[in-house]
Protein backbone atom coordinates (compact mmCIF):
# COMPACT_ATOMS: atom_id res chain seq x y z
CA UNK A 1 0.00 0.00 0.00
CA UNK A 2 1.16 3.35 -0.96
CA UNK A 3 1.63 6.38 1.30
CA UNK A 4 -0.66 8.47 -1.03
CA UNK A 5 -3.23 5.32 -0.15
CA UNK A 6 -2.57 5.76 3.53
CA UNK A 7 -3.18 9.40 3.82
CA UNK A 8 -7.03 9.18 2.94
CA UNK A 9 -7.36 6.89 6.01
CA UNK A 10 -8.19 7.50 9.41
CA UNK A 11 -5.07 6.30 12.02
CA UNK A 12 -5.70 4.57 15.35
CA UNK A 13 -4.92 7.77 16.73
CA UNK A 14 -7.78 9.63 15.15
CA UNK A 15 -10.41 7.08 16.92
CA UNK A 16 -8.75 7.04 20.18
CA UNK A 17 -9.16 10.82 20.37
CA UNK A 18 -12.64 10.48 19.16
CA UNK A 19 -13.42 8.80 22.15
CA UNK A 20 -11.34 10.61 24.44
CA UNK A 21 -13.18 13.52 23.48
CA UNK A 22 -16.66 12.62 23.93
CA UNK A 23 -15.84 10.38 27.12
CA UNK A 24 -15.18 13.41 28.69
CA UNK A 25 -17.57 15.43 27.41
CA UNK A 26 -14.36 18.01 26.10
CA UNK A 27 -16.21 20.63 24.03
CA UNK A 28 -14.01 21.75 20.50
CA UNK A 29 -12.94 24.83 21.36
CA UNK A 30 -11.16 22.80 24.68
CA UNK A 31 -8.87 20.26 23.07
CA UNK A 32 -5.77 20.28 24.22
CA UNK A 33 -3.15 21.64 22.41
CA UNK A 34 -0.91 18.65 21.93
CA UNK A 35 -3.91 17.30 20.17
CA UNK A 36 -5.11 19.69 17.45
CA UNK A 37 -2.43 18.04 15.12
CA UNK A 38 -4.65 14.97 15.17
CA UNK A 39 -7.53 16.66 14.99
CA UNK A 40 -6.56 18.53 11.72
CA UNK A 41 -5.51 15.22 10.51
CA UNK A 42 -9.42 13.94 11.39
CA UNK A 43 -10.71 16.57 9.59
CA UNK A 44 -8.19 16.42 6.34
CA UNK A 45 -9.02 12.76 5.98
CA UNK A 46 -12.76 12.84 6.02
CA UNK A 47 -12.18 15.54 3.58
CA UNK A 48 -10.50 13.35 1.06
CA UNK A 49 -12.45 10.29 2.24
CA UNK A 50 -15.88 12.02 0.76
CA UNK A 51 -14.03 13.38 -2.19
CA UNK A 52 -12.72 10.47 -3.61
CA UNK A 53 -16.01 8.25 -2.48
CA UNK A 54 -17.83 11.00 -4.51
CA UNK A 55 -15.69 10.83 -7.34
CA UNK A 56 -16.21 7.16 -7.83
CA UNK A 57 -19.78 7.63 -7.68
CA UNK A 58 -19.63 10.29 -10.30
CA UNK A 59 -17.39 7.51 -12.00
CA UNK A 60 -19.88 4.75 -11.90
CA UNK A 61 -22.58 6.58 -12.67
CA UNK A 62 -21.56 8.48 -16.01
CA UNK A 63 -23.57 6.13 -17.89
CA UNK A 64 -26.72 7.07 -16.53
CA UNK A 65 -27.36 10.83 -17.25
CA UNK A 66 -30.55 10.74 -14.89
CA UNK A 67 -28.21 10.39 -11.80
CA UNK A 68 -26.56 13.63 -10.01
CA UNK A 69 -24.03 13.24 -7.58
CA UNK A 70 -24.00 16.15 -5.14
CA UNK A 71 -21.09 17.42 -3.44
CA UNK A 72 -20.30 16.36 -0.07
CA UNK A 73 -21.93 16.93 3.33
CA UNK A 74 -18.93 16.90 6.03
CA UNK A 75 -19.67 17.17 10.08
CA UNK A 76 -18.02 19.15 11.94
CA UNK A 77 -15.98 16.36 13.89
CA UNK A 78 -16.87 15.77 16.75
CA UNK A 79 -20.58 16.52 16.27
CA UNK A 80 -22.61 14.08 17.88
CA UNK A 81 -25.24 12.33 15.10
CA UNK A 82 -26.83 10.72 18.56
CA UNK A 83 -25.55 8.95 21.58
CA UNK A 84 -26.81 7.02 24.73
CA UNK A 85 -24.28 6.08 27.74
CA UNK A 86 -22.74 3.31 26.17
CA UNK A 87 -22.62 4.05 22.58
CA UNK A 88 -21.53 7.45 20.17
CA UNK A 89 -22.56 7.12 16.39
CA UNK A 90 -21.20 10.27 14.57
CA UNK A 91 -22.04 11.06 10.90
CA UNK A 92 -18.51 11.78 9.59
CA UNK A 93 -19.95 12.56 5.48
CA UNK A 94 -23.44 12.59 4.07
CA UNK A 95 -22.99 12.07 0.06
CA UNK A 96 -26.31 12.65 -1.94
CA UNK A 97 -27.86 10.80 -4.98
CA UNK A 98 -30.54 11.85 -7.37
CA UNK A 99 -32.46 11.50 -10.39
CA UNK A 100 -33.28 14.58 -11.78
CA UNK A 101 -36.66 13.66 -12.53
CA UNK A 102 -37.93 12.78 -9.76
CA UNK A 103 -36.75 14.28 -6.19
CA UNK A 104 -38.39 11.80 -3.84
CA UNK A 105 -36.17 9.01 -5.21
CA UNK A 106 -32.79 9.44 -3.67
CA UNK A 107 -29.70 7.62 -1.85
CA UNK A 108 -28.18 9.02 0.77
CA UNK A 109 -25.07 7.99 1.40
CA UNK A 110 -23.16 7.59 4.84
CA UNK A 111 -20.23 7.17 6.70
CA UNK A 112 -20.54 6.65 10.52
CA UNK A 113 -18.16 5.98 12.92
CA UNK A 114 -19.63 4.12 15.92
CA UNK A 115 -17.75 4.52 19.10
CA UNK A 116 -18.34 2.04 21.57
CA UNK A 117 -17.56 1.88 25.60
CA UNK A 118 -17.14 -1.69 25.83
CA UNK A 119 -16.26 -3.51 22.55
CA UNK A 120 -13.82 -2.46 19.45
CA UNK A 121 -15.21 0.46 17.40
CA UNK A 122 -16.85 0.37 13.86
CA UNK A 123 -16.48 2.12 10.61
CA UNK A 124 -20.25 1.79 8.53
CA UNK A 125 -20.88 2.37 5.04
CA UNK A 126 -24.92 3.01 4.90
CA UNK A 127 -26.99 3.17 1.65
CA UNK A 128 -30.26 4.78 1.95
CA UNK A 129 -32.79 4.68 -1.09
CA UNK A 130 -35.68 6.70 -0.28
CA UNK A 131 -38.81 6.23 -2.37
CA UNK A 132 -42.93 7.02 -2.43
CA UNK A 133 -44.64 4.63 0.41
CA UNK A 134 -47.02 3.40 -2.30
CA UNK A 135 -43.55 2.30 -4.29
CA UNK A 136 -44.05 -1.83 -4.80
CA UNK A 137 -41.22 -3.31 -6.41
CA UNK A 138 -42.18 -6.65 -7.20
CA UNK A 139 -45.80 -5.15 -9.05
CA UNK A 140 -43.25 -3.19 -10.97
CA UNK A 141 -41.25 -7.02 -11.68
CA UNK A 142 -44.50 -8.24 -12.46
CA UNK A 143 -46.38 -5.38 -14.35
CA UNK A 144 -42.56 -5.10 -16.67
CA UNK A 145 -42.08 -7.99 -19.33
CA UNK A 146 -38.90 -6.35 -20.89
CA UNK A 147 -37.18 -6.49 -17.49
CA UNK A 148 -34.84 -9.33 -18.26
CA UNK A 149 -35.42 -12.52 -15.62
CA UNK A 150 -31.69 -11.68 -14.76
CA UNK A 151 -32.37 -8.07 -13.05
CA UNK A 152 -35.50 -9.46 -11.87
CA UNK A 153 -34.19 -12.76 -9.71
CA UNK A 154 -31.52 -10.63 -8.20
CA UNK A 155 -34.10 -7.55 -7.12
CA UNK A 156 -36.17 -10.13 -5.52
CA UNK A 157 -33.21 -11.88 -3.79
CA UNK A 158 -32.41 -8.86 -2.36
CA UNK A 159 -35.80 -7.24 -1.48
CA UNK A 160 -36.10 -10.18 1.24
CA UNK A 161 -32.69 -9.03 2.73
CA UNK A 162 -32.86 -5.34 2.70
CA UNK A 163 -33.92 -3.31 5.53
CA UNK A 164 -36.69 -1.08 4.98
CA UNK A 165 -38.35 1.74 7.39
CA UNK A 166 -41.64 3.12 6.41
CA UNK A 167 -42.03 6.69 7.11
CA UNK A 168 -38.54 7.04 7.15
CA UNK A 169 -39.02 11.12 6.45
CA UNK A 170 -42.15 11.84 6.14
CA UNK A 171 -45.67 9.88 5.50
CA UNK A 172 -45.51 10.07 2.15
CA UNK A 173 -41.79 8.06 1.88
CA UNK A 174 -40.23 5.12 2.95
CA UNK A 175 -36.24 3.84 2.80
CA UNK A 176 -34.51 0.62 2.10
CA UNK A 177 -31.02 0.17 3.77
CA UNK A 178 -28.10 -1.52 2.81
CA UNK A 179 -24.71 -1.28 4.75
CA UNK A 180 -21.08 -2.53 5.44
CA UNK A 181 -19.82 -2.23 8.46
CA UNK A 182 -15.55 -3.01 9.77
CA UNK A 183 -13.71 -2.76 12.84
CA UNK A 184 -11.80 0.57 13.27
CA UNK A 185 -8.15 -1.21 13.08
CA UNK A 186 -9.28 -2.90 9.73
CA UNK A 187 -10.95 0.10 8.29
CA UNK A 188 -7.33 1.87 9.56
CA UNK A 189 -4.67 -0.76 7.01
CA UNK A 190 -7.30 -0.33 4.53
CA UNK A 191 -6.25 0.97 0.99
CA UNK A 192 -8.23 2.80 -1.47
CA UNK A 193 -9.39 0.19 -3.46
CA UNK A 194 -10.48 -1.70 -0.07
CA UNK A 195 -12.36 1.57 0.59
CA UNK A 196 -14.18 1.16 -3.22
CA UNK A 197 -15.16 -2.34 -1.90
CA UNK A 198 -16.99 -1.25 1.23
CA UNK A 199 -18.70 1.50 -0.85
CA UNK A 200 -20.02 -1.02 -3.38
CA UNK A 201 -20.72 -3.65 -0.76
CA UNK A 202 -23.02 -0.69 0.36
CA UNK A 203 -24.53 0.51 -2.29
CA UNK A 204 -24.89 -2.28 -5.08
CA UNK A 205 -27.97 -3.54 -4.22
CA UNK A 206 -29.75 -0.02 -3.06
CA UNK A 207 -29.13 0.80 -6.46
CA UNK A 208 -30.67 -2.24 -8.41
CA UNK A 209 -33.53 -1.02 -6.81
CA UNK A 210 -32.95 2.91 -7.91
CA UNK A 211 -32.53 2.00 -11.20
CA UNK A 212 -36.45 -0.19 -11.20
CA UNK A 213 -37.84 3.05 -9.30
CA UNK A 214 -36.99 5.21 -12.39
CA UNK A 215 -40.93 7.13 -12.71
CA UNK A 216 -40.81 7.70 -16.37
CA UNK A 217 -38.94 4.50 -17.67
CA UNK A 218 -36.93 1.97 -15.68
CA UNK A 219 -35.61 -0.12 -18.90
CA UNK A 220 -33.02 2.13 -20.06
CA UNK A 221 -30.97 2.25 -16.91
CA UNK A 222 -31.56 -1.07 -16.56
CA UNK A 223 -30.19 -2.45 -19.54
CA UNK A 224 -27.16 -0.03 -19.24
CA UNK A 225 -26.60 -1.52 -16.27
CA UNK A 226 -26.64 -5.46 -17.55
CA UNK A 227 -24.46 -3.99 -20.29
CA UNK A 228 -27.39 -5.21 -22.89
CA UNK A 229 -28.80 -3.45 -25.88
CA UNK A 230 -31.71 -0.93 -25.23
CA UNK A 231 -35.02 -2.64 -26.61
CA UNK A 232 -35.96 -1.87 -29.85
CA UNK A 233 -39.58 -0.40 -29.74
CA UNK A 234 -41.97 -0.72 -32.41
CA UNK A 235 -42.52 2.66 -32.21
CA UNK A 236 -39.16 3.45 -33.56
CA UNK A 237 -39.57 0.37 -36.25
CA UNK A 238 -42.10 2.64 -37.43
CA UNK A 239 -40.57 6.07 -37.34
CA UNK A 240 -37.94 3.41 -39.45
CA UNK A 241 -39.27 1.59 -41.66
CA UNK A 242 -42.58 3.89 -42.40
CA UNK A 243 -45.12 0.90 -41.35
CA UNK A 244 -47.96 2.15 -38.35
CA UNK A 245 -47.37 1.04 -35.40
CA UNK A 246 -50.51 -1.10 -35.34
CA UNK A 247 -49.50 -3.03 -38.12
CA UNK A 248 -46.23 -4.03 -36.64
CA UNK A 249 -47.93 -5.22 -33.63
CA UNK A 250 -49.99 -7.59 -35.50
CA UNK A 251 -47.53 -9.21 -37.27
CA UNK A 252 -45.16 -9.56 -34.29
CA UNK A 253 -48.19 -11.34 -32.70
CA UNK A 254 -48.23 -13.44 -36.07
CA UNK A 255 -44.63 -14.28 -35.22
CA UNK A 256 -45.01 -14.83 -31.89
CA UNK A 257 -47.62 -16.95 -32.15
CA UNK A 258 -46.33 -19.30 -35.48
CA UNK A 259 -42.50 -18.59 -34.64
CA UNK A 260 -41.90 -19.01 -38.46
CA UNK A 261 -43.44 -16.09 -40.83
CA UNK A 262 -42.35 -15.41 -44.91
CA UNK A 263 -42.79 -11.91 -46.17
CA UNK A 264 -43.83 -12.05 -49.32
CA UNK A 265 -44.20 -9.70 -51.88
CA UNK A 266 -42.67 -7.90 -55.42
CA UNK A 267 -39.84 -6.67 -55.92
CA UNK A 268 -38.64 -3.19 -54.07
CA UNK A 269 -40.95 -3.63 -50.89
CA UNK A 270 -38.32 -3.79 -48.68
CA UNK A 271 -39.26 -7.22 -47.27
CA UNK A 272 -35.45 -8.42 -46.48
CA UNK A 273 -35.26 -5.10 -44.81
CA UNK A 274 -38.24 -5.51 -43.05
CA UNK A 275 -37.58 -8.67 -42.10
CA UNK A 276 -34.02 -7.43 -40.53
CA UNK A 277 -36.07 -4.60 -38.56
CA UNK A 278 -38.53 -7.01 -36.65
CA UNK A 279 -35.53 -9.38 -35.73
CA UNK A 280 -34.62 -6.19 -34.62
CA UNK A 281 -37.36 -6.26 -32.18
CA UNK A 282 -37.22 -8.92 -31.51
CA UNK A 283 -34.02 -9.94 -29.99
CA UNK A 284 -33.61 -6.09 -28.86
CA UNK A 285 -32.32 -5.93 -25.20
CA UNK A 286 -31.66 -9.85 -24.17
CA UNK A 287 -28.82 -11.52 -25.72
CA UNK A 288 -30.44 -13.24 -28.70
CA UNK A 289 -28.88 -12.65 -31.76
CA UNK A 290 -29.99 -13.13 -35.65
CA UNK A 291 -28.06 -14.47 -38.53
CA UNK A 292 -28.98 -14.27 -42.36
CA UNK A 293 -28.77 -17.01 -45.20
CA UNK A 294 -29.45 -16.66 -48.53
CA UNK A 295 -31.11 -19.69 -50.48
CA UNK A 296 -30.38 -20.59 -54.14
CA UNK A 297 -30.84 -23.29 -56.15
CA UNK A 298 -27.56 -24.78 -55.37
CA UNK A 299 -28.73 -25.41 -52.00
CA UNK A 300 -28.91 -28.45 -50.35
CA UNK A 301 -29.87 -30.58 -47.10
CA UNK A 302 -26.14 -30.75 -46.46
CA UNK A 303 -25.93 -27.08 -46.29
CA UNK A 304 -28.47 -26.26 -44.21
CA UNK A 305 -29.34 -29.35 -41.96
CA UNK A 306 -26.38 -32.32 -42.07
CA UNK A 307 -23.88 -33.74 -44.19
CA UNK A 308 -20.97 -35.50 -45.14
CA UNK A 309 -17.58 -33.08 -46.08
CA UNK A 310 -14.43 -34.12 -47.05
CA UNK A 311 -11.69 -33.03 -44.72
CA UNK A 312 -7.52 -33.71 -45.27
CA UNK A 313 -5.74 -34.91 -41.73
CA UNK A 314 -2.39 -36.31 -41.82
CA UNK A 315 -2.26 -36.03 -45.70
CA UNK A 316 -5.33 -38.64 -45.76
CA UNK A 317 -8.86 -37.75 -46.82
CA UNK A 318 -11.24 -38.55 -44.01
CA UNK A 319 -14.96 -37.86 -44.66
CA UNK A 320 -16.87 -36.61 -41.65
CA UNK A 321 -20.59 -35.82 -40.73
CA UNK A 322 -20.53 -32.10 -40.74
CA UNK A 323 -23.45 -30.15 -38.74
CA UNK A 324 -25.05 -27.35 -41.26
CA UNK A 325 -26.23 -24.11 -40.91
CA UNK A 326 -29.29 -24.37 -39.39
CA UNK A 327 -28.26 -27.02 -37.02
CA UNK A 328 -24.69 -24.47 -36.15
CA UNK A 329 -27.49 -21.69 -35.49
CA UNK A 330 -30.10 -23.64 -33.62
CA UNK A 331 -26.98 -25.36 -30.92
CA UNK A 332 -26.02 -21.37 -30.53
CA UNK A 333 -29.27 -20.60 -29.38
CA UNK A 334 -29.64 -23.25 -26.98
CA UNK A 335 -26.99 -21.80 -24.88
CA UNK A 336 -28.75 -18.17 -25.05
CA UNK A 337 -31.05 -16.62 -23.11
CA UNK A 338 -32.97 -14.60 -25.20
CA UNK A 339 -34.63 -14.73 -29.13
CA UNK A 340 -32.96 -16.10 -31.60
CA UNK A 341 -33.88 -14.81 -35.41
CA UNK A 342 -32.72 -16.96 -38.74
CA UNK A 343 -33.92 -14.65 -41.77
CA UNK A 344 -33.47 -16.94 -44.70
CA UNK A 345 -33.62 -14.09 -47.83
CA UNK A 346 -35.20 -15.48 -50.82
CA UNK A 347 -36.58 -18.52 -49.31
CA UNK A 348 -38.27 -19.82 -52.37
CA UNK A 349 -35.39 -20.17 -54.33
CA UNK A 350 -33.74 -23.43 -53.21
CA UNK A 351 -35.83 -26.92 -53.04
CA UNK A 352 -37.27 -26.14 -49.86
CA UNK A 353 -38.83 -30.22 -49.39
CA UNK A 354 -34.87 -31.75 -50.15
CA UNK A 355 -33.11 -28.54 -47.78
CA UNK A 356 -35.41 -29.04 -45.03
CA UNK A 357 -35.86 -32.53 -44.86
CA UNK A 358 -36.87 -34.01 -41.59
CA UNK A 359 -37.42 -29.49 -40.40
CA UNK A 360 -40.69 -30.03 -42.63
CA UNK A 361 -41.76 -32.19 -39.51
CA UNK A 362 -40.21 -30.32 -36.81
CA UNK A 363 -41.75 -26.99 -38.25
CA UNK A 364 -45.18 -28.50 -37.32
CA UNK A 365 -44.30 -30.21 -34.12
CA UNK A 366 -42.15 -27.45 -32.46
CA UNK A 367 -41.91 -29.50 -29.06
CA UNK A 368 -40.67 -32.89 -30.42
CA UNK A 369 -37.30 -34.26 -31.50
CA UNK A 370 -36.81 -36.54 -33.92
CA UNK A 371 -33.35 -38.30 -35.63
CA UNK A 372 -31.92 -36.65 -38.56
CA UNK A 373 -30.78 -38.94 -41.60
CA UNK A 374 -26.88 -39.75 -41.21
CA UNK A 375 -27.31 -38.91 -37.36
CA UNK A 376 -28.43 -40.91 -33.97
CA UNK A 377 -28.94 -38.06 -32.06
CA UNK A 378 -31.89 -36.53 -31.48
CA UNK A 379 -32.85 -33.00 -32.48
CA UNK A 380 -35.21 -30.13 -31.65
CA UNK A 381 -35.93 -27.03 -32.84
CA UNK A 382 -35.10 -24.74 -29.76
CA UNK A 383 -38.24 -23.15 -28.19
CA UNK A 384 -36.44 -19.57 -28.72
CA UNK A 385 -35.93 -19.80 -32.56
CA UNK A 386 -37.55 -18.18 -34.89
CA UNK A 387 -37.65 -17.86 -38.70
CA UNK A 388 -38.14 -15.02 -40.44
CA UNK A 389 -38.14 -15.57 -44.15
CA UNK A 390 -38.52 -13.55 -47.88
CA UNK A 391 -40.00 -14.34 -50.51
CA UNK A 392 -40.10 -12.45 -54.07
CA UNK A 393 -43.64 -13.31 -55.60
CA UNK A 394 -42.16 -12.45 -58.83
CA UNK A 395 -40.01 -15.29 -59.08
CA UNK A 396 -41.03 -17.86 -61.21
CA UNK A 397 -39.43 -20.35 -58.55
CA UNK A 398 -42.56 -19.66 -56.38
CA UNK A 399 -44.04 -22.91 -57.79
CA UNK A 400 -41.60 -24.71 -55.94
CA UNK A 401 -43.10 -23.89 -52.16
CA UNK A 402 -45.56 -26.65 -51.89
CA UNK A 403 -49.26 -26.70 -49.75
CA UNK A 404 -47.55 -28.64 -46.95
CA UNK A 405 -45.02 -26.15 -46.23
CA UNK A 406 -46.96 -23.06 -46.37
CA UNK A 407 -49.00 -24.99 -44.22
CA UNK A 408 -46.39 -24.64 -41.62
CA UNK A 409 -45.29 -20.93 -42.45
CA UNK A 410 -47.86 -17.70 -42.30
CA UNK A 411 -47.40 -15.03 -44.93
CA UNK A 412 -47.72 -11.51 -44.98
CA UNK A 413 -47.96 -9.74 -48.10
CA UNK A 414 -45.90 -6.40 -48.62
CA UNK A 415 -47.07 -4.12 -51.26
CA UNK A 416 -46.02 -1.32 -52.65
CA UNK A 417 -46.31 1.36 -49.89
CA UNK A 418 -46.10 4.69 -51.56
CA UNK A 419 -46.66 7.03 -47.64
CA UNK A 420 -42.88 5.24 -47.04
CA UNK A 421 -41.81 6.91 -50.29
CA UNK A 422 -43.33 10.03 -49.10
CA UNK A 423 -42.27 10.04 -45.87
CA UNK A 424 -38.55 9.06 -46.86
CA UNK A 425 -38.33 12.26 -48.58
CA UNK A 426 -40.01 14.49 -46.80
CA UNK A 427 -36.72 15.46 -45.34
CA UNK A 428 -34.20 15.19 -48.27
CA UNK A 429 -33.74 17.78 -50.59
CA UNK A 430 -36.40 16.11 -53.58
CA UNK A 431 -39.15 18.44 -54.12
CA UNK A 432 -42.88 17.34 -52.69
CA UNK A 433 -43.99 17.85 -56.54
CA UNK A 434 -41.44 15.88 -57.79
CA UNK A 435 -42.38 12.56 -55.18
CA UNK A 436 -46.25 13.11 -55.97
CA UNK A 437 -45.89 12.95 -59.77
CA UNK A 438 -43.53 9.87 -58.95
CA UNK A 439 -46.14 8.46 -57.08
CA UNK A 440 -48.80 8.94 -59.89
CA UNK A 441 -46.61 7.49 -62.41
CA UNK A 442 -46.14 4.26 -60.19
CA UNK A 443 -49.60 3.94 -59.33
CA UNK A 444 -50.44 4.31 -63.23
CA UNK A 445 -47.71 1.33 -63.58
CA UNK A 446 -49.08 -0.72 -61.74
CA UNK A 447 -52.30 -0.31 -62.91
CA UNK A 448 -50.53 -1.11 -66.45
CA UNK A 449 -49.11 -4.45 -64.84
CA UNK A 450 -52.16 -5.08 -63.52
CA UNK A 451 -50.91 -8.14 -61.34
CA UNK A 452 -49.77 -7.87 -57.18
CA UNK A 453 -47.38 -10.35 -58.02
CA UNK A 454 -45.33 -8.16 -60.33
CA UNK A 455 -45.95 -4.73 -59.39
CA UNK A 456 -43.34 -2.36 -58.68
CA UNK A 457 -41.66 -1.31 -55.30
CA UNK A 458 -40.64 1.94 -53.95
CA UNK A 459 -37.32 1.17 -52.53
CA UNK A 460 -35.68 1.48 -56.07
CA UNK A 461 -36.25 5.01 -55.31
CA UNK A 462 -35.47 5.33 -51.64
CA UNK A 463 -32.39 7.13 -52.31
CA UNK A 464 -30.59 10.59 -51.32
CA UNK A 465 -30.51 13.25 -54.08
CA UNK A 466 -33.30 11.79 -56.25
CA UNK A 467 -33.55 14.22 -58.71
CA UNK A 468 -29.98 13.71 -59.62
CA UNK A 469 -30.57 9.64 -59.77
CA UNK A 470 -34.00 8.97 -61.25
CA UNK A 471 -32.88 9.24 -64.55
CA UNK A 472 -30.20 6.15 -63.95
CA UNK A 473 -32.72 4.32 -61.97
CA UNK A 474 -35.56 4.32 -64.55
CA UNK A 475 -33.29 3.57 -67.92
CA UNK A 476 -30.82 1.63 -66.16
CA UNK A 477 -33.28 -0.61 -63.45
CA UNK A 478 -37.08 0.24 -64.13
CA UNK A 479 -36.75 -0.08 -68.11
CA UNK A 480 -35.43 -3.61 -68.03
CA UNK A 481 -37.45 -5.09 -65.78
CA UNK A 482 -40.50 -3.92 -67.58
CA UNK A 483 -39.05 -4.71 -70.94
CA UNK A 484 -38.86 -8.74 -69.42
CA UNK A 485 -42.60 -8.73 -68.13
CA UNK A 486 -44.12 -7.62 -71.41
CA UNK A 487 -41.90 -9.30 -73.51
CA UNK A 488 -44.17 -9.95 -76.11
CA UNK A 489 -46.32 -6.69 -75.41
CA UNK A 490 -43.50 -4.06 -76.22
CA UNK A 491 -46.39 -1.55 -76.87
CA UNK A 492 -47.22 -1.26 -73.34
CA UNK A 493 -43.93 0.13 -71.97
CA UNK A 494 -44.00 2.87 -74.88
CA UNK A 495 -45.84 5.55 -72.36
CA UNK A 496 -43.13 4.04 -69.62
CA UNK A 497 -39.99 4.96 -70.87
CA UNK A 498 -37.82 8.12 -69.84
CA UNK A 499 -38.10 10.37 -72.95
CA UNK A 500 -42.17 9.98 -72.04
CA UNK A 501 -42.07 10.37 -68.76
CA UNK A 502 -39.21 13.22 -67.39
CA UNK A 503 -41.56 15.49 -68.24
CA UNK A 504 -43.95 14.72 -66.46
CA UNK A 505 -41.67 13.95 -63.67
CA UNK A 506 -40.55 17.79 -63.89
CA UNK A 507 -43.15 19.85 -65.56
CA UNK A 508 -43.56 21.66 -61.92
CA UNK A 509 -39.98 22.17 -61.63
CA UNK A 510 -39.94 24.37 -64.64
Amino acid sequence: MSEKQKEYLFTEDMFELLWFINQCNIKQSDYISSQQKTIQQLRDSTRDISEVVANYFKKILQQYPNFEVEKPFLNNIPKSYFRDKNKYRYEIFRIVIYDKSCENIKVNFFMYLHLYKFMQNVVEFRSTLTVPENTDFFKILKSNPSIPNRFSERVEQRLWLLESDTNYENSNSCAFHGEQTIHSLEFCHASIQDLFNYVNSSFKDIFLLMLLSMPKDPIPGIYTYLNYELPYSLYECSQLTGFKKQILERWVKIINRKKQVIFQGPPGTGKTFIAKEIAKHLIRGTQGFSELVQFHPAYTYEDFMLGIRPDTKDGQLTYSMVPGRFLEFCKKAESCEGTCVLIIDEINRANLSQVFGELMYLLEYRDEKICLAGSNELFGIPANVYIIGTMNTADRSIALVDHALRRRFSFITLSPNYDILRQYHSSSSSSESLIQELINLLKSLNQTIDDPHHELGISFFLVNDLENNIEDIWTMEIEPYLEEYFYDQPEKIKNFRWSEIKNKLFWRMC
